[in-house]
């Protein structure tokens, strides 16, 4: 039996990630509680597991039902998702200071004080491991220690599992804690910051965009969701690129054409954006019949649109030969087109990935199983709120690989 409790729960990564675990060994697993202060999030919980998880950490009273919810029961495993946003590169980096989210870490760390769990994953931003010069982490891992753990820690995605063959990004770092009455059978179990390789990968079945989208994770001939405006705005960077390309030219990333008449030098900017602006104005002064021609074509369209949208980021290299065969990305840094190798991170603010090859937007089910998730009801909810917990949400399969990395760890 693997008794677990369940904290910042989220739509439940982990609760699915143990219960595979457990079907898989053929013991049983219960989870005796588990908390997040998100209502939409703990609403999908409850519909999908049956559990309600509508509760805050800081609240004492949570404190006292995790009490009474466990009593005198051993608890396997504390898992925790604790929140990210002060630690992301995304964010202000307020970390600690942050008393709203920065702070959840001090309330698992009471639990995990009471309780002492045999074992204990936690997982965060990678971020975490650099943030405030590595302070924050040095006061988490110095913390965990005292309360009687070997802790140990590793930077892994879904693109990385070496048993799996995923094509999703999703760079986390968990934190492992083994209670240090356990005896650790081998010393290659403890990862110490181990870098794991990125594995090839495609969107695409066997990797060949003639045979479409990989069924395993995608949808199959979807119909397109995209709006007028966004396929003309591809339309018109897609023939930029083939105008290039059929001169033998070759379109630089990020193209920036604000920028394509100034004078590098009297900006006051720093030298990295700098760097990119003369990048640029050399691009624009080498290929102005090319640009000019273009322009002149999409003037009426490119000049209704968006900062963002006026600027252009190809991170496909030599992969693809069209925009529609990539993942496109409406971006606050430009219109992003990437190899479509592995979908990139999903993130909370709307930044959905394009499937070039289907014109149309990366479904809700579509995440949910490219994540690991082998089922996921999310009833009636708006699809901006569903967006945001998948962007929120743990790996299924990496926290499954973990789980068992941490009870062979201790079983030989």
């Amino acid at each position: 039996m693997i008794n677990y409790i369940d904290l910042c729960s989220g739509i439940g990564g982990f609760h699915q990630a143990v219960d595979r675990v457990c079907e898989r060994r053929n013991i049983k697993s219960c989870c005796l509680f588990a908390a997040d202060n998100d209502i939409s999030a703990a609403k999908i919980y409850e519909k999908n597991y049956g559990i309600n998880s509508y509760y805050d950490l800081k609240d004492e009273t949570t404190h006292d039902l995790i009490n009474k919810s466990i009593q005198n029961k051993e608890v396997t495993f504390l898992f925790a998702g604790f929140p990210c946003q002060p630690f992301s590169k995304a964010g202000n980096q307020e970390g600690f200071k942050n008393e709203t989210k920065g702070t959840i870490f001090f309330e698992i760390e009471k639990i995990i004080r009471k309780h002492k769990p045999k074992f204990v994953l936690l997982e965060n931003v990678r971020n975490l491991e650099k943030h405030d010069k590595g302070n924050t982490w040095g006061t988490i891992k110095d913390s965990l220690i005292r309360l009687g753990y070997i802790v140990d820690h590793v930077i892994l995605s879904p693109n990385e599992i070496e048993t799996a063959c995923i094509p999703a990004l999703r760079d986390r770092i968990f934190i492992i804690c083994y209670r240090q009455d356990l005896d650790i059978v081998d010393p290659n179990y403890i990862f110490g910051g181990k870098k794991f390789k990125k594995k090839e990968t495609s969107i695409y079945l066997d990797n060949d965009i003639e045979r479409g989208l990989n069924p395993e994770y995608f949808n199959i001939n979807s119909e397109s969701d995209l709006d007028s405006e966004k396929i003309e705005t591809i339309e018109m960077w897609n023939d930029l690129y083939h105008m290039l390309k059929d001169n033998n030219r070759k379109i630089i990333s990020p193209l920036w054409p604000s920028y394509f008449n100034c004078d590098v030098e009297s900006l006051d900017e720093e030298e990295w954006k700098k760097k990119l602006i003369k990048k640029n104005v050399d691009f624009y002064r080498a290929n102005k019949d090319i640009y000019d021609l273009w322009y002149s074509k999409h003037k009426s369209h490119f000049d209704t649109l968006s900062k963002s949208d006026r600027k252009f980021e190809w991170n496909a290299g030599d992969s693809i030969d069209d925009i529609w065969q990539g993942i496109i990305q409406f971006r606050p840094s430009g219109v992003r087109v990437k190899k479509p190798d592995f979908i990139p991170t999903l993130v909370a603010i709307k930044q959905t990935p394009i499937l070039g090859i289907e014109r149309r937007y990366m479904q809700p089910d579509e995440m949910a199983r490219i994540y690991g998730f082998k089922s996921l009801n999310f009833d009636d909810q708006i699809l901006s709120e569903t967006y945001k917990q998948l962007g929120n949400t743990v790996s299924v399969d990496v926290v499954e690989y973990l789980i068992n990395h941490m009870l062979e760890a201790v079983e030989g």
